[in-house]
């Protein structure tokens, strides 16, 4: 670009400090006003958020070692009794009669807590029983039996209904053996599963969660009404079963949320509690939007000082200077404000306004003179291009009416349509007062639904025209091409493609792909024949003229006709005498 003495080769004022600057005002405020606020007061809410969330956690924990303290006393009593019996080797140098005679004597004692008790030889038959059990079976697959052997103490069995009983127990065993230490026999007690529920039901604070007993093979005992569809998924209740203590959440088999705690009896066996989530998490949103609407009116608040601050040292300076060019009219000087502690930017537009002003003013006039001449010719041009061409559409049509040969009437029709089309564009030229490019979605839709208006008034509306155009501008010119494209192109598809009444649609499509445009006309007609090197004057015309646009015509014949042209869309003037210069 050419340099001169004008506004752009005046002397920039000097800079001065970084903060001086519209922008960085602005930043250093809101920053200042926002970021400790955001980070401080997020955090806390986010902290109280997740201890509130972690309360039902904390409250299933405690209600799970309050159960298990509950249920302790009762396996540290069957493992009382059984321990003193496997001391009591007396009772295998009795016959066995009276062994289980003194056997029913103490069973008597806890008849209400414990379905049997009884004493096996090392190789698993039964020795003497409290209730009447046969002495030629073998109890060696049962899971207490195993674990004495392999243990050497007190062990808890499986949940399983007693076999003499009948009766859901847990059983407790211990090794008996003699002052050498050999193992002589194992102690055996059947504890009642139904003893277990009901002391915890003794107390109303347990009907509020649900609560249960796990044995080392993940089978459950409630302990209270809560239903099955609170455990946890079976997965996960099998791993819980394995571990010692610990605490989780996540969805129950209901799909529901819960809290749950897991808590270790004995080696063997668990406590399982279960808290709903919902309400709790009902009451941490709660908290997490009262404390972010508390946030939300601090941070208006800050926002507020914030607007006050830039009203002071920004927006007052502005404003002056909005008023001062408000007031300013062509032709005359411009007049900057002199407003102190205005930013650096506010006084380098002042004087850029100024020096502009003139030179504008001067400029004005003529080039006002000169637009008004211009668009006054133009469009004067463009109406009468637009009558003339209809008036030579209208001598067509009454040629091609007076025209005895069928193939002379359709030839003067076809040359009527190309004309049509071109008093089509000139008008949208002339009506939009845009007279170098043409908007094509309104010229197109008004182009097909001439078409259409005049193809198919002999059809009886038996042939719809379907159109999606984008927003493309083109230059006059080649919108003059694209036009006689489409004119001929749903020309040919309504003469030729729907023939003898057929109904159909044809589909106009325009659409932008980057830097070039896809035009697509598609019919569901009975297609024409292969291009051949004698085709006919509309097909040599449809490829004229989308040579014209830039573009390279492909048709498609095989269901119906399809012809696609791709062509580059021009650049903006407006872009490219900036690009030259």
């Amino acid at each position: 670009m050419t340099s001169g003495t004008g506004p752009s080769a005046r002397t920039e004022a000097p800079p001065g400090r970084w903060s001086s600057g519209v922008r960085a005002r602005l930043l250093v405020l809101v920053a200042a006003a926002t970021i400790p606020v955001l980070g401080i007061a997020g955090a806390n809410a986010w902290n109280e958020y997740e201890n509130a969330l972690s309360r039902a956690s904390r409250e299933a924990q405690v209600f799970v070692e309050s159960a298990a303290g509950r249920q302790a006393a009762s396996f540290d009593n069957l493992q009382e009794l059984v321990e003193s019996l496997a001391g009591r080797q007396d009772l295998l140098a009795r016959d066995a009669a009276s062994c289980d005679s003194a056997l029913g004597e103490i069973h008597a004692l806890f008849l209400q807590r414990y379905t049997n008790i009884w004493i096996l030889n090392p190789a698993g038959y039964t020795v003497c029983s409290a209730l009447t059990a046969p002495r030629d079976i073998a109890y060696t697959d049962l899971d207490y039996y195993r674990s004495v052997l392999a243990e050497d103490h007190f062990v808890l069995g499986g949940f399983m209904n007693g076999i003499i009983s009948g009766r859901p127990v847990i059983t407790g065993a211990a090794p008996m053996r003699n002052d050498s230490g050999t193992l002589i026999g194992i102690v055996g007690a059947a504890l009642r599963l139904d003893i277990l529920s009901n002391e915890n039901r003794a107390f109303p604070a347990s009907d509020e969660h649900g609560l249960w007993l796990l044995d080392r093979a993940g089978k459950v005992l409630a302990l209270n009404q809560a239903p099955d569809s609170e455990l946890p998924p079976p997965d996960i209740l099998v791993a819980a079963s394995l571990t010692g203590s610990a605490t989780f959440s996540g969805q129950g088999r209901d799909g529901r949320g819960y809290a749950w705690s897991i808590a270790a009896l004995e080696p063997n066996v668990r406590v399982l509690g279960s808290v709903a989530t919902a309400e709790v998490e009902r009451e941490a949103r709660d908290r997490l939007v009262a404390r972010a609407i508390e946030l939300g009116l601090f941070l208006t608040a800050c926002i507020l000082a914030v607007i006050a601050g830039v009203e002071l040292t920004v927006a007052w300076p502005l404003r002056r200077l909005a008023s001062a060019v408000t007031g300013w009219a062509p032709g005359q000087a411009f007049t900057a404000p002199d407003t102190a502690f205005r930013p650096r930017e506010v006084a380098r537009l002042s004087d850029a306004l100024s020096a502009a002003s003139a030179a504008i003013a001067e400029r004005e006039s003529a080039l006002r003179a000169a637009l008004e001449q211009r668009d006054l010719l133009m469009a004067d041009i463009h109406h009468r291009v637009k009558n003339n061409l209809q008036i030579v559409a209208s001598l067509l049509n009454l040629q091609a009416d007076r025209a005895r040969e069928p193939g002379a009437s359709a030839e003067f029709a076809m040359a009527r349509e190309r004309v049509q089309a071109l008093a089509t564009l000139h008008q949208h030229l002339y009506m939009r007062r845009n007279y170098e490019q043409a908007d094509l979605r309104p010229f197109l839709d008004d182009l097909c639904r001439q078409l259409s208006e005049t193809l198919g008034a002999d059809r009886r509306n038996k042939v719809t025209i379907d159109i999606k155009v984008e927003d493309i501008a083109l230059p006059s010119d080649q919108a003059i091409s694209l036009a006689l494209l489409m004119t001929e192109a749903v020309s040919n598809a309504m003469r030729h493609g729907f023939a003898d009444g057929r109904r159909g649609t044809i589909r106009v499509s325009l659409r932008r792909d980057g830097e070039k445009a896809i035009l697509e006309i598609a019919d569901d007609g009975v297609g024409m024949a292969e291009p051949t090197a004698n085709e006919g004057l509309g097909l040599f015309l449809i490829r004229g003229f989308a040579a014209h646009l830039g573009g390279e015509l492909e048709m498609d014949t095989e269901q119906g006709t399809r012809i696609i042209v791709e062509f580059p869309i021009p650049q903006d003037q407006d872009e490219q005498r900036l690009e030259a210069a």
